[in-house]
């Protein structure tokens, strides 16, 4: 078990236009962390409002908001989550996100909600879950203020300064006191689907998780995390979904993607390069001509002409 400072956030960098949770902040913000197994914990505060930033989730996440307010902006909608709310964050989701400080600053706890121990709790309590159905667990869902849910959530941020031997014990308890509240008060069945998808053990859809996220610069030990699978049968299923390579397949989506915009767009080759994930521009324009047996520049001088 860890509890320290300076674990970060299981949301990674990607695109430049991406950021690194929470070590932007450093000057303005304080958290705790509490890591027991498969359980992660973070106390995140901070005493400034944020600018707007882009963040990928890549577990499934739990956050109560304690103080102050939080928005979140996804291709779906905005979602505003006040004092007292909760949301549940599904893996694989990104949005641009904000917070709000009220009289006391912003204040939140996260849970990261690792697939063996959601799988663990859904198998002791599958009696209380409906029949598995094709339904997709929606992006975020908003759970309202509550008095249970929020003296669990008060009563766990005492655990950060309990003596260690004695969370090994307590904090799988009040975790599961936590998931069966949450479970109660799931009115709209989200949390309910996501544990049925994952008792069930059905895996992300790799064609709808490679389209939604394909101009994000991730490793393939990230691309297999996000769809909930081990490196090794990522490959294997990415193989028999698109008969080809996580890398090729990528790159020619990424090529594709500069011919259109070289095409239809007045951006520079340069901010064309950064837009689809490469950092070196002279290597983008190799790799582009390689495929195309074209410059970039080439290209789009053709296409004024014609």
């Amino acid at each position: 078990m860890e509890v320290g400072r300076n674990w970060e956030f299981h949301i990674f960098k990607l695109h430049p236009m991406f950021i690194r949770v929470p070590s932007c902040f450093k000057g303005v913000t304080s958290y705790q962390t509490l890591q027991l197994k498969d359980i992660t914990l973070v106390e995140y505060k901070a005493l400034q409002e944020s600018k707007q930033v882009d963040v990928l989730f890549a577990e499934h996440t739990l956050a109560f908001v304690l103080e102050g307010e939080k928005r979140m902006h996804t291709p779906s909608g905005e979602w505003i989550i006040k004092p007292g709310e909760a949301v549940l964050i599904r893996r694989g989701c990104y949005g641009m996100s904000e917070i709000f400080t009220g009289n006391e600053g912003y204040k939140s706890l996260v849970f990261f909600l690792n697939d063996a121990i959601i799988k663990s709790f859904a198998e002791e309590y599958k009696s209380l879950l409906p029949a598995p159905g094709i339904e997709q667990t929606p992006d975020f869902t908003i759970f309202p203020a509550s008095v249970k849910l929020q003296d669990v959530a008060h009563g766990v941020i005492h655990y950060f300064s309990e003596n260690r031997q004695l969370l090994e014990h307590l904090l799988p308890l009040k975790f599961k006191e936590l998931l069966l509240h949450i479970l109660q008060e799931d009115t709209s069945g989200a949390f309910k689907k996501l544990l049925c998808s994952l008792h069930a053990e059905r895996k992300v859809a790799l064609e709808q998780l490679m389209e939604q996220h394909w101009q994000k610069n991730l490793t393939l030990d990230e691309w297999a995390m996000l769809s909930g699978r081990s490196l090794s049968t990522f490959k294997r299923d990415f193989a028999l979904c698109f008969d080809t390579t996580p890398n090729q397949w990528l790159q020619q989506k990424k090529l594709q993607h500069a011919y259109f915009l070289l095409q239809h767009s007045d951006k520079t080759i340069a901010e064309i390069a950064y837009e689809i994930g490469f950092e070196s521009v002279s290597h983008f324009i190799k790799i582009f001509r390689k495929k195309y047996n074209d410059t970039p520049n080439s290209l789009r001088t053709e296409t004024v002409i014609h």
